[in-house]
């Protein structure tokens, strides 16, 4: 009773312990290659995993640090790719008496060629501290890192540079800030290598790695140094085939030794443990796993003395290899092993023991996505068990709509989410964000449990309208807990759809000439254009389509959406005659003045200005009044098509100005010649002459038209008239006629008695304007006329006295 009592008190407490002791599994995955080669916990708390990444190109990789919380959530990151940004990678990670962090690995970064030994040390807050690389021509790589007390390091790992004979393994002491203080090679002619090393508490190092042995193929390679690194004794041993050491554990009495064997075995390929005592000699050698391969890359001792390793196996769990922990006592006897990952590769580097009496283990694993090797952690508790597993919900495909779906307005958004983590997970909220031909967001649930490694289709029941058709957006995020860092449960796809927005609305399109015609539709979807109203395949799409060039009227089609087809809309492209230039005749005014343009055509014509104003229409147009030469243009039109522009000149010459003389009186019986300006091209006198003198032989008012080089023309007038001629006597001895000419009044002298004397005033005509009659007049007599009423021009005063009569010219002016 007694007995029972202490079993069931010891499963209580042991069930209390493992509910103490958090558990979880975190998956750091960014866009390539993401592996975790060591992890260790932090004596601030949480842990710091190191490897490299690859999320720029696959022949670039960047060492790589994350910092961790107790429960997964990331701290901060580092990142280091120096040089030539080509291969950077850390192996191994440990804690520096200043709360920072050392690690070691290689860069192919400094000459591009070859692998150098790479040191960093960052700082408690990941910040870079100082990086110390050294190496040669060949490869330099190093496997592991240890702190000593006094804050120096010492690295161990394998060179192939000179004066290297092949492989060497190597051991290179550092002090705190990376200065060199010494290097040590070991090996032979054959491969030699060092992948582990510690430091002994009576001084000097172990150091273990794998060797070539002759008949015995590659064995585990142990090698004893003082502080200096001087050789104190080596040892190789293991099976008859291949073995190596990847890590070195310090026992009480001894040193445990882990790594793989092909030799001695159930598989060929199996974990293999050695426990050595302090001066190299074999206590014990364990292999463990099964028919598959399977191999430890660490070990640990525990809190209890035992062990905890670290690997890959091949034969626990799926097909594929997994993240393997095997749990031992201190004689190597198996407790328990655990295996983590999926159906695909899984590799596991580094394990050990945790604070809360639990464990971590870091690798990479190909089995909970679509993104090659992701980094991959998982934390037990003092079991090896996991409680709160990998939850890794993302949406994997958009299935509704799909490219091939016809825009309409209740079109539901189907998507196809897959559960790639450990985990069931009950009710999964996801989300769609619609941008481009809507700006939407649509909430939904994937309503059950949605088990692990399954796959469904989550229908979202709030439906879009697509009827527009367009280019969509949709990005997709699951809501739930997502054990990825970062986080990768979004995907985001583009598509386009055909919209069903009815046939478009296209005018014909007329073109003057032969050439091409733009055809434009207006619809809001995308619209296909063809030559046929059906079958065929479309010559163009858009929204506009401009034929090839054209000499007659060409019907086209057009048909909104391609795969979701509208009715097909006819559009011609029509080509229309250009008529022929009017024929134009051209004017002229002589002097300022309107012209009269002519133009023949048989369409009707339209008349511009120089502006290109329309200024009338007909066939023929009346200019305003000009003063310069002025051009105008004829332009036919036939309702659809004008043509090109015809010139008409509207021409301004100077008018003519001739003259044939004042008005003119002669004697009757004489000759007088009329005379007009010269330089005229043509006479014409109003007797019919065309001389540029003529001859009068009778009164009358002569005019004459005169004609210049321009065609212009201009008319003056003169009037001749004859008069009655004198006696022979002289007229100064009969009378004195003054002033000549007068104005208002003549005045006149008599220088003759008379009894009786008449004077008379006659116009040109021979009427007689005034008349006066004298009485016995005396020699001397004074006398006058007054002009009162008289209009300007030529006179005779004709004076009679005893018979005799004199006449006399006259001017009124």
């Amino acid at each position: 009773m007694k007995k029972n009592f202490y079993i069931i008190l010891i499963c209580i407490l042991t069930s209390v312990f493992s509910k103490a002791q958090t558990t979880w599994e975190k998956l750091f995955s960014n866009t390539s290659t993401d592996v975790f080669r060591c992890v260790i916990e932090s004596p601030a708390g949480g842990y710091a995993i190191a490897g490299y990444t690859a999320d720029s190109t696959v022949s670039d990789t960047d060492a790589y640090v994350v910092r961790i919380n107790t429960i997964g959530d990331t701290l901060w990151t580092y990142r280091q790719n120096i040089g030539l940004s080509k291969k950077d990678l850390f192996y191994k990670i440990i804690n520096t008496s200043d709360g920072g962090f050392a690690m070691c690995g290689y860069t192919n970064s400094i000459t591009g060629l070859s692998d150098d030994v790479l040191i960093t040390k960052i700082n408690s807050s990941g910040q870079f501290m100082w990086t110390k690389t050294w190496g040669g021509s060949g490869k330099d790589r190093a496997q592991d890192i240890i702190q000593l007390a006094d804050n120096s390091y010492a690295i161990v790992g394998y060179t192939t540079s000179p004066p290297a004979q092949y492989y060497d393994a190597f051991l290179y002491r550092i002090n705190s800030v990376g200065d060199s203080l010494l290097l040590k090679r070991y090996g032979s002619a054959a491969y030699d290598d060092a992948n582990a090393i510690r430091a002994l508490a009576n001084g000097g190092f172990i150091l273990g790695g794998q060797s070539s042995n002759g008949a015995n193929g590659f064995d585990q390679y142990l090698i004893r140094t003082n502080d200096s690194g001087d050789t104190l004794w080596t040892r190789k041993f293991g099976t008859t085939g291949t073995d190596n050491i990847e890590s070195i554990a310090l026992g009480n009495n001894g040193f445990y030794l882990t790594g793989g064997t092909n030799g001695a075995g159930v598989g060929g390929d199996d974990g293999y443990l050695v426990k050595t005592d302090t001066s190299g000699n074999v206590l014990f050698a364990k292999t463990f796993g099964g028919s598959a391969p399977d191999d430890f890359h660490r070990v640990e001792l525990t809190s209890d003395g035992g062990l905890i390793l670290s690997g890959t196996t091949s034969s626990t769990g799926p097909l594929n290899p997994n993240m393997w922990l095997l749990r031992t006592n201190a004689a190597g006897d198996s407790l328990w092993s655990k295996a983590f990952g999926g159906n695909n590769h899984d590799h596991g580097y580094s394990a050990q023991e945790t604070s809360d009496g639990g464990f971590i283990i870091a690798g990479h694993s190909g089995s909970f996505g679509f993104n090659g090797e992701e980094a991959y952690v998982v934390k037990t508790d003092m079991n090896g068990n996991v409680i709160n597993h990998l939850t890794y919900i993302v949406p994997f495909a958009l299935t509704s709509p799909t490219t091939t779906t016809c825009g309409g307005p209740g079109i539901q958004i189907k998507i196809l989410i897959r559960n790639f983590g450990d985990d069931s997970v009950p009710n999964v909220p996801a989300q769609v964000v619609i941008s481009g031909g809507l700006s939407q967001t649509i909430n939904g649930t994937y309503n059950g449990t949605f088990h692990a490694q399954d796959a469904d289709t989550l229908i979202f029941s709030t439906p879009i309208n697509t009827t527009g058709g367009g280019t969509y957006t949709f990005t997709i995020t699951t809501l739930n807990a997502n054990d990825v860092i970062p986080a990768r449960n979004s995907l985001v796809v583009t598509i386009t759809l055909d919209g069903n927005t009815g046939a478009p609305v296209i005018p014909d399109v007329p073109r003057c000439g032969p050439g091409n015609v733009t055809l434009n539709a207006t619809t809001t979807g995308n619209v296909y254009w063809f030559t046929s109203p059906s079958g065929g395949s479309p010559v163009a799409s858009g929204l506009s389509y401009t034929t090839p060039s054209l000499t007659i009227n060409t019907v086209y089609y057009a048909q909104t959406g391609l795969n979701c087809p509208s009715a097909r809309t006819a559009v011609t492209a029509q080509i229309n005659q250009i008529p022929a230039a009017p024929i134009t005749s051209n004017s002229f005014t002589c002097g300022p003045g309107t012209v009269t343009l002519t133009a023949s055509s048989t369409d009707p014509i339209n008349w511009y200005d120089s502006g290109s104003i329309l200024v009338g229409s007909g066939t023929s147009f009346t200019t305003p009044i000009i003063s310069a030469n002025t051009t105008y243009f004829a332009q036919a039109d036939n309702g659809n098509c004008q043509s090109s522009l015809s010139s008409a000149n509207a021409d301004f010459h100077i008018a003519p100005n001739v003259s044939v003389g004042p008005d003119t009186s002669i004697e009757i019986g004489m000759n007088y010649t009329m005379t007009a300006s010269p330089s005229f091209i043509d006479y014409l006198w109003t007797n019919t002459q065309t001389t540029q003198q003529i001859f009068v032989t009778q009164p009358s008012n002569y005019c004459v038209t005169v004609t210049d080089g321009n065609g212009c023309t201009a008319t003056d007038c003169a009037n001749v008239t004859f008069y009655v001629g004198t006696n022979d006597l002289n007229k100064n001895n009969l009378f004195v006629v003054y002033p000549n000419p007068a104005i208002d009044k003549l005045s006149f002298v008599l220088n003759q008695s008379s009894d009786n004397t008449l004077i008379n005033l006659i116009d040109l005509s021979g009427k007689s304007i005034i008349t006066k009659t004298i009485k016995n007049n005396s020699p001397g007599y004074f006398g006058s006329l007054s002009l009162s009423g008289i209009s300007q021009g030529i006179y005779f005063i004709k004076i009679i006295q005893d018979e005799k009569s004199f006449t006399e010219k006259i001017i009124i002016q």
